[in-house]
């Protein structure tokens, strides 16, 4: 009975991976196509409107593009059920990827410092009104795709494509002083200066998503557990189990970005036979996985009370 409950949990388990990584599939493909447009789009604008920072902003959007792809090719793996090698599943390639992501981001943002640094001590031109056309657009496309990508990553709870929702956000955010960049350059062409310098605070948006990216990733993969609120109310939900004295040695660990494993101890009477003790470990894993849809496994250590 306890297999067959089991079983159904897998199940359950592998047909919502499988919702779950075809809407992650489906919101990186849309991202993917319009990050396509954009940095063909600045890339050239920023080439023929000669402004480097245009340039650097169509840089951006080209990472922002591999990092679609990166999410496209793993969401393949990371959806594959356990098996006996895995036997907790391959959801931690997410948490692998948005890591990569947020690295890619700030060694992006890297080289874009450099190259800024470098054209502060040559003379810019004036941008051509083709780089204003290219920079408005890039922040009105970006900041709706920030928008829709980051609804559907709360949705689901996927680090991977919340990455990618900053990574779109950083974009829309580092548009704006190159837009004001270039639109002062235009009307004052001695302030030819502000173009790198824009360039270099597109520089540290970029670096600061990198943070936000890099930081769960690396706490989520060194096995990091639940927070204290979310310890306490597991144990809540342990104790209203009927038959359940105490519970103990409660440690959780994230397998991905929101998925929880949990492993305890509980106490019930002495008296009780092997076959009730474990049909009370069996009703508690059960009212977790009902109470805490984060939490896909569950192991149950049955003890005597210490009092009998």
């Amino acid at each position: 009975m306890a297999n067959a409950a089991q079983q159904d949990m897998l199940q359950q388990n592998i047909s919502g991976n499988r919702r779950r990584d075809h809407l992650v599939r489906q919101v990186t493909w849309v991202g993917l196509g319009v990050n396509v447009f954009l940095a063909i789009f600045k890339i050239t604008a920023g080439i023929i409107g000669a402004s480097q920072a245009l340039v650097a902003d169509g840089v951006h959007s080209v990472s922002d593009m591999a990092s679609d792809l990166m999410i496209l090719v793993g969401a393949r793996f990371w959806s594959k059920p356990p098996d006996s090698c895995h036997p907790h599943g391959h959801q931690r390639l997410e948490t692998v990827v948005a890591f990569v992501i947020g690295i890619l981001l700030v060694m992006t943002a890297l080289g874009m410092l450099i190259n800024a640094g470098q054209n502060l001590l040559v003379e810019n031109p004036r941008p051509g009104g083709i780089a204003v056309m290219a920079a408005s657009a890039s922040l009105a496309m970006k900041e709706i795709l920030y928008h829709y990508t980051i609804r559907k990553s709360r949705r689901i709870r996927s680090l991977a494509l919340q990455a990618n929702a900053w990574h779109h956000r950083t974009d829309a955010m580092s548009s704006i002083p190159v837009l004001m960049a270039i639109i002062a350059v235009r009307l004052r062409p001695e302030w030819g200066f502000l173009d790198p310098i824009a360039a270099i605070a597109v520089v540290f948006f970029i670096i600061y998503a990198g943070y936000r990216i890099v930081k769960p990733s690396i706490q989520k993969l060194i096995d990091a557990g639940a927070s204290p609120e979310t310890i306490s109310k597991i144990r809540q939900v342990i104790k209203s189990v009927p038959g359940v004295n105490n519970t103990h040695h409660i440690r959780t660990r994230y397998i991905s970005d929101s998925r929880l494993s949990v492993d305890l101890h509980i106490q019930v009477d002495g008296a009780l036979t092997v076959h009730e003790g474990h049909a009370i470990g069996h009703d508690v894993r059960k009212k977790l996985v009902d109470a805490f849809p984060d939490i896909i496994d569950v192991v149950v250590h049955v003890e005597p009370d210490a009092a009998f």
